[in-house]
Order: structure tokens, then C-alpha cells, then sequence
């Protein structure tokens, strides 16, 4: 891992020196970079501005790019004499450790008096007393942060400014402490940007960090103004948005990306090269890492991502996906074999006759899988991919359903995943009346005519005798519906579940329900006392509609799931959190001492991800407080 983190960070800072156009413009320009262990800051030159006095082990960085750490004591000025910023534009990438406390990110001194100031908090100009307070959701990911100005020029001659990294003044005192955390680039021009040239800046930086742009309307652009990726038409998918490629005129050349708001969840790694001005970029659509049950298909996670290829000269990429398993909330196999989803057209609904299945080359001993793959530009130039927890042998299957006045037949298209051929496939109806086929490869597509409303089970075998079930519901296309209904329901401690399936429908229409323990029903409202799988059949003049409802029991609070990994962990460690209900969370984590350490609040969903790390080795307690509900899980440092 060290040695692809070294081979990267070097391969896009040689190609970042000779860069071109807007950036070669700038007036100052810093980058982080590791050379044989040791941690320095380098110009875009290449000629080292300020390093550490001792090496350093490569442990960590955004993006696979190198971080300049600093502490409190870290002292770390730059020189930029009669540098004229009363119009300027600042561009700051950096990372905290430490979110209890406002952090100094960097100020400018003029004739040893503080001019500019830039906290993890705030933009202060002390020449003028203006402030700019912001607000971050998430304190401990790596942010860009942009800072503007325009001021009249001084009409004395500035002699001596010193841009001062990760330190507060010595005057006035100010409530900040110095920085602890990391920076990875600065970037700073002497004169106003256009909308469209900040955004080029932004975008190149976002990209080559990992880190998911907002504003404006998270659209990225190439060094030509070029749309990479378009934050409106991509709406849905415009989370963790990450990507590889290559702008030569803006030294870009990223061959290995993930996002980091979650690093290392998903990383993908191109296998050839670039050429200029190829790029591919993917976001999700912040769902979670959970296996959901569609009726007939298999259990992919709910988190999907959309795949966006931009390239003039070449159709295909040789690739490498890598999934961080250990992420996934699934109850796991004992055997676990991880699938790739592909589906390159537009509805995206992964159907069985267009979807394509990759089985994981391998899962490593750390819990990552690696998947390859060749992906083509289509038309559309997009793709949708998510994955599957399942085993060797598969099945999936589209189902067409027929209509209740017959014109449109119910067919079923049945593919085979996996396995070895030839494959015997059996499909029973309620009546305990089957059908046998057979078949001689996997990924082709059997299709059933004539298909009627009601369940289904379908079984293959293949060559091994490995056997695979799933059980279909085929419905009419035209039935009724009970929307009302959901799929999922939660048992509450203290009163029953009411579920009411004639709400929305309309007159004459029949109901049946069937639950656990022989439960049955005919009147459209239940009271619901046990949890388990309830089937609900809505009828109308032989029209039919299926449903299945899971009712969850009562929650002991609202924590469903929570995994804390690695544990003892070497520095950096994550925890997995599953609620029953969008809640937010507060995480903090103490010393043995009951000292706080990290402080952190996360909120709107369902479902975290939460990668911190701790410098110093030792026993911490890492509590988590939602909607009432409070958890403590103890935690191993070992260094």
C-alpha cells in the first residue's frame, strides 16, 4: 500500500510542476510531497520550501497524495516579501485531527503586524475587522476552503510578509490553537478569479483529493472549462464524488482515486494510461451499505453509484475496483463471494437481461475485494454500478407481468450467475406444479411464457450439485395496489401496529392477510402484536397484487447495528452505525483519563460511516448519543 501511496503522490507532483494555463499563473504555490520517508512542502519547482527536521514513516494522506503534518509546536513560515494581495485569491487544502478546539489553519503577517486570518471557523481581516464565519458539517474530512478579496492597494511599499502555516499570531492573543492536523496544498493569486476559473481550480483540487464539491451546483470542470461532471443532471448520484484522469495543463494525473468522506470504501485504479483529458468520475447516491430484496432480483446494496467517462480517442478502460468488505452491513457468508453489478442504460434498474456480473478476483486478508474490469464508453457516456454479497452459484430474474385483461402476456427472463454448466432449473407454482429446463452456460438469458399471477420458486443446480432458490411473487401489471402499505414496519414497545391496506383504494376490492402463527384475515385493517413476514393479497374482478411486509420487533433503542473495526487498530479506526430511524449522532471519544479527544456530530441519516484516527497509543472510550439512545464501545491504540 506504502509503496502504490509513494508511486502515485510522485507520478501527479512531477506531472503538477510542468503544469500550464490558469494554475502556472499563480503567485504562490505549495504541495505537499513525501520524498525517501521525509515530508516536505515543495513549490511548484520542485525545489523544497520547508521540510521536517527528521523523517517520517508514510502512513496516511488524502487521496492517496501525501499530507504535510503539523502539531501544536510545528512552526512553519514562507517568505513572500512585497507579494501585492489587496486583490487575491486563496485556495487552502487541509485536514484536522482535532475538532474540540478552533484550529489556525494559516495567517499573513505584514511588517510583523497579523493582516489575514484563517481558521477551521473563520476568515478574519484584521486590517479591516471583517469577519466570515462558516459552519462545517463535517470537521474531520479534508476540506477546500476559498477565500476572496478585494481591498485598496496600501500606498506605502510593503517590505516584509511571512505566510505563517498552522500558527496563531503571538499578538493579538486570540482563542485558536495552533493546527493539528494536516495541509496538503496551497495556492494563491494575485488578483480576482472569474466564477468559471475558481471553479477549474476547485474542480482540479476536488479531484485530485477526493473531496466532493457543493458550490457551485457541483459541477467539475477541466483545465479547458470542459464539463467532467455535472452536479445538476447527476443530482441524484452527487455524493463521494471521486475520480481519476489526466489534465496536462493542470498537472493532473490521478490513476488511482476514493472518496474522502470515506476512504478506502471504494477505490478504483486505472490498469493502462490516460491520455489528456480523459477522465472518469463516479458518485453514489448516499443510501446504505445495506442488501436490499427486490422481488426476483438478487440483493444488491442499496448505495449505488453512477459512472461518468469522458473521452474523445479511447472506448475502453482496464480497471481495477476495490470494495473495503469489512463496510458492508450484511450478515455475511462463511464463505463470502462478492459481485460486481454493471448496468450501462439509462433506467438503471439492473434488470436481468441487461445487467453485467463480475465475481471478486479475491478478497485480501484485510477485507478488501478486487474486482476487474473493462469499461467502455456508451452513448450515454454513463454507467451504473453497485455489488452484491452471495455465494458461487446465483440466479436473477425480470419479471413481465401480465396485464388483467390478458393483452399483455407475464414472462419471466431468468439468468444464471456463476457456477459450472450445465444447469438444471426447476420452477414451482403454489399448485406444486413444475417446469424443468435446462441450461448450457451461465449470464444467458431462459425465458418463460405465459406466466400467471401468484408465487413462484425457482430452483437451479448446477454441474457440482450447488443449488441455488429464490422465490418469485408475479403480480398483474394493472392490479391493484395498496400503496399505503409499506415493506417494512418496526413494532413499538408500547402500542400495537395498525396497518390499513384500504387506504387510497378504491370500492370493491378484497383483502387477505396472512402473518406468523396461522394468522389470518379478511377485514383491510389489522392490529399487528407479533413481529415476522405478513403477505398481504389485494384482489379485484381476478385482478391480484402480492405483497410482502416484514414487521421488526421493538428496538431496545435506536441503534440497529453498530461495528467498531479495526479493533485493537494501529491509529485509524471506523465505525459503522445503522439506526432505525434518520437521527443524528454525536461521537465522542475519551481518554482512559475521561479526557475528550475527538468530538464529533453527524446527522440526517440512517446510516454512518465514521473514520477517525488517534495518534497516541492507549485505551480510549468512544461514546455514541442518538435521540436518547447512548452506546460506549472501548477501543485499543497500538502504535
Amino acid at each position: 500500500m506504502i509503496k502504490i501511496f509513494l508511486y502515485t503522490a510522485l507520478l501527479a507532483f512531477a506531472v503538477t510542476s510542468h503544469a500550464q494555463g490558469l494554475l502556472s499563473s499563480a503567485a504562490r504555490w505549495y504541495i505537499a510531497d513525501t520524498v525517501s520517508g521525509q515530508c516536505i512542502l515543495k513549490n511548484h519547482s520542485l525545489h523544497p520550501v520547508y521540510s521536517n527536521q527528521r523523517p517520517i514513516e508514510v502512513t496516511g494522506g488524502i487521496n492517496y497524495h501525501p499530507a504535510f503534518l503539523l502539531n501544536r509546536q510545528s512552526k512553519v513560515s514562507f517568505d513572500i516579501g512585497d507579494l501585492d494581495i489587496h486583490q487575491a485569491t486563496f485556495f487552502t487544502v487541509y485536514q484536522l485531527k482535532d475538532t474540540i478546539v478552533e484550529n489556525m489553519i494559516w495567517h499573513i503577517e505584514k511588517e510583523g503586524k497579523p493582516q489575514l486570518l484563517l481558521t477551521n471557523k473563520r476568515m478574519a481581516d484584521f486590517d479591516k475587522y471583517k469577519y466570515m464565519n462558516f459552519f462545517d458539517l463535517h470537521p474531520l474530512s479534508p476540506k477546500i476552503q476559498v477565500y476572496e478579496q478585494t481591498k485598496e492597494m496600501d500606498s506605502l511599499p510593503i517590505i516584509l510578509q511571512q505566510w505563517n502555516i498552522g500558527q496563531a499570531p503571538s499578538a493579538p492573543k486570540l482563542p485558536v490553537q495552533n493546527l493539528d492536523g494536516s495541509i496538503s496544498e496551497l495556492i494563491a493569486f494575485t488578483k480576482n478569479l472569474s466564477k468559471a476559473e475558481k471553479l477549474k481550480i476547485e474542480s482540479y483540487l476536488a479531484l485530485k483529493y477526493g473531496i466532493t464539491l457543493s458550490e457551485p451546483e457541483g459541477t467539475y470542470l477541466n483545465s479547458a472549462g470542459e464539463i467532467l461532471w455535472n452536479g445538476v443532471k447527476n443530482n441524484g448520484f452527487h455524493h463521494n464524488v471521486t475520480g481519476i484522469g489526466r489534465d496536462d495543463s493542470s498537472g493532473l494525473h490521478q490513476i488511482i482515486a476514493t472518496s474522502s468522506n470515506h476512504p478506502e470504501l471504494l477505490s478504483i485504479r486505472l490498469k493502462q494510461d490516460f491520455k489528456n483529458n480523459e477522465f472518469i468520475i463516479w458518485g453514489d447516491n448516499n443510501l446504505s451499505m445495506i442488501p436490499k430484496t427486490e422481488n426476483g432480483q438478487l440483493a444488491r446494496l442499496h448505495r449505488t453509484w453512477m459512472m461518468s467517462i469522458s473521452s474523445t480517442e479511447t472506448n475502453s478502460f482496464k480497471t481495477e475496483i476495490i470494495l473495503d468488505t469489512k463496510q458492508i452491513f450484511t450478515p455475511g457468508h462463511s464463505t463470502p463471494v462478492f459481485w460486481l453489478a454493471i448496468d450501462s442504460t439509462e433506467s438503471a434498474d439492473f434488470s436481468a437481461s441487461h445487467t453485467q456480473y463480475i465475481r471478486a478476483v479475491n478478497i485480501d486478508t484485510k477485507g478488501f475485494a478486487h474486482f476487474n474490469i473493462e469499461l467502455k464508453k456508451n452513448p450515454a457516456g454513463k454507467l451504473y454500478f453497485s455489488f452484491i454479497t452471495g455465494q458461487e452459484l446465483m440466479m436473477t430474474t425480470q419479471i413481465n407481468e401480465p396485464t388483467c385483461d390478458g393483452s399483455i402476456k407475464g414472462q419471466l427472463k431468468i439468468k444464471i450467475i456463476g457456477g459450472t454448466a450445465p444447469y438444471g432449473l426447476t420452477i414451482t407454482d403454489k399448485n406444486h406444479a413444475s417446469t424443468q429446463l435446462f441450461a448450457e452456460e451461465s449470464n444467458s438469458l431462459k425465458t418463460i411464457q405465459d406466466i400467471s399471477p401468484g408465487f413462484y420458486v425457482l430452483e437451479v443446480k448446477d454441474a457440482h450439485q450447488q443449488v441455488y432458490t429464490d422465490t418469485i411473487i408475479v403480480n398483474n401489471l394493472d392490479g391493484p395496489n395498496p400503496i399505503g402499505i409499506r415493506n417494512e414496519y418496526i413494532l413499538s414497545k408500547d402500542q400495537n401496529l395498525l396497518l390499513n391496506a384500504s387506504e387510497t383504494m378504491e370500492p370493491g376490492v378484497s383483502y387477505i392477510w396472512e402473518g406468523p402463527n396461522h394468522f389470518s384475515s379478511s377485514n383491510p385493517k389489522i392490529t399487528v402484536q407479533e413481529k415476522g413476514v405478513y403477505h398481504l393479497n389485494v384482489s379485484k374482478n381476478g385482478c391480484t397484487n402480492i405483497r410482502t411486509i416484514y414487521v421488526l420487533g421493538a428496538p431496545v433503542n435506536n441503534f440497529r447495528d453498530y461495528i467498531l473495526y479495526p479493533n485493537p487498530s494501529e491509529g485509524i479506526f471506523n465505525i459503522k452505525i445503522l439506526l432505525y430511524h434518520p437521527a443524528s449522532i454525536e461521537v465522542t471519544v475519551y481518554t482512559s483519563n475521561g479526557i475528550p479527544v475527538i468530538q464529533q456530530k453527524v446527522f440526517g441519516a440512517d446510516h454512518y460511516i465514521l473514520t477517525n484516527k488517534l495518534t497516541e497509543s492507549g485505551i480510549y472510550f468512544i461514546n455514541l448519543d442518538s435521540n436518547n439512545s447512548s452506546l460506549t464501545k472501548k477501543l485499543i491504540i497500538t502504535h
